[in-house]
């Protein structure tokens, strides 16, 4: 799934920017559509999610792709529930058209 872990050398594709204006160079980056596969609706997998609709200011479509191979907290009826409400909200609340496709 869609999983990042934050560490001290995160970000150094971006030699010459200091650690905290790391999130704000992404706000200059032209991503419009972004394709997110193997999602399996934990939080940390929210959490970035948000990260990207909000330091991508051009994202106009993400299309997140449920993990199909595993048993995952989707598969929960009240956690599916859960994640199209918020998905609801992030599509009220953001520029970007926000899609889970199961």
């Amino acid at each position: 799934g869609l999983v990042h872990q934050v560490t001290d050398l995160c970000g150094d594709v971006f030699d010459g920017i200091s650690r905290e204006d790391k999130g704000l160079s992404l706000t200059h980056c032209p991503v419009k559509v972004m394709k997110i596969h193997g999602f399996q609706g934990t939080m940390k997998e929210m959490a970035m999610i948000e990260y990207f609709l909000e330091y991508f200011p051009s994202l106009k479509e993400m299309q997140v792709y449920a993990e199909e191979n595993s048993n995952t907290q989707l598969r929960n009826r009240e956690v599916s529930k859960l994640v199209l409400r918020i998905f609801q909200l992030y599509n009220k609340f953001s520029s970007c058209s926000v899609q889970l496709c199961i």
